[in-house]
């Protein structure tokens, strides 16, 4: 079986099932075929019934609610639950991002005309030689 790394709890697991879980589910490993099959599905009726129970009768909004919901702050809160191996991917999307809001800066600042001239290339030089090849294939992709 595949080896995981280790996630941090969300707030949402903690919230409404807590830590006893966890513990639970790091012995299923150890038991055998229709005891684990029979305790994975008592561990989920359960974590879906205490999931019930948080969100039954809440007087006020949930505790989980967040008033600030910058986009920057909400990807660094989903960072902290990406797996390393995708980690890669979702910086790299992020910094495509950037350097499209950057090139869409520059180019509304020139009337919005996309100029492939000595101005673009000035900019282009900012970016290593990997980025560079990003963003192009990133723009030919969105046909910039």
């Amino acid at each position: 079986m595949e080896k995981f790394e280790s996630l941090p709890l969300t707030e949402f697991d903690i919230a409404t099932c807590g830590t006893y879980f966890q513990m639970i589910k790091a012995y299923l490993p150890y038991i055998d075929g229709q005891q684990q099959q029979m305790l994975a599905i008592f561990i989920r009726l359960a974590e879906l019934m205490q999931t019930l129970e948080f969100y039954r009768n809440m007087p006020c909004a949930s505790p989980l609610c967040r008033k600030n919901k910058d986009h920057n702050r909400i990807i660094d809160e989903i960072k902290r639950y990406c797996p390393k191996k995708d980690m890669e991917i979702f910086e790299m999307m992020s910094n495509l991002g950037s350097m499209n809001e950057i090139f869409n800066i520059y180019n509304a600042m020139n009337n919005g005309e996309h100029k492939d001239g000595p101005d673009t290339d000035m900019l282009k030089n900012f970016l290593s030689p990997k980025q560079q090849q990003l963003y192009e294939q990133y723009s030919r992709m969105l046909d910039l």
